[in-house]
């Protein structure tokens, strides 16, 4: 019974990206010339950059991670600060500030702020009423939301356990 328990998640993740990516796939719908461009992380300036802060992540969060950590992170409109990022091997999203050229620009991503980091097994809850005045609560709608974003629409940065 365990391992019938513990395939359903995959699965029903599996099943849900499916369903996901074809609704908009109506042609007529992706030509939508009032459709704001997003950008890709991995066309910024300081991709090397947030990519050495992804492996110094890696070994500070996980350093026993005994294969490839997986890092979505999704897309953005230009002029935005900020972005979101989930690590699924540690079911971590991130509300993540954009960096510059150097690496020192992304410690904001590296020691993220109170609020900036979600836990998604104990940080999420059902209703607003749940969440209150927590700065650290957010309900499941809203890291649904994010989710989709990073995952289905967003890009995967993938960092090896002995780095880039």
């Amino acid at each position: 019974m365990y391992k019938i328990k513990k395939l359903i998640l995959p699965v029903v993740i599996i099943f849900f990206a499916v369903v996901c990516t074809t609704i908009n796939a109506n042609p007529k719908a992706q030509n939508n010339n009032n459709a704001t461009s997003l950008i890709s992380i991995v066309d910024s300036p300081g991709f090397k950059s947030f990519k050495l802060t992804l492996s110094h992540i890696v070994k500070e969060r996980n350093p026993d991670a005994n294969g490839p950590q997986h890092f979505y992170v999704a897309k953005y409109t230009k002029g935005k600060a900020f972005t979101y990022m989930f690590w699924p091997e540690m079911k971590l999203l991130w509300v993540m500030s954009l960096g510059g050229l150097d690496e020192e620009s992304w410690l904001g991503v590296r020691y993220p702020s109170s609020g900036q980091l979600i836990d998604l097994q104990n940080s999420v809850v059902s209703t607003t009423d749940k969440v209150g005045s927590s700065s650290y609560l957010v309900t499941k709608d809203w890291a649904a939301n994010r989710l989709f974003d990073a995952v289905i629409k967003g890009d995967l940065i993938v960092i090896n356990e002995k780095g880039l």
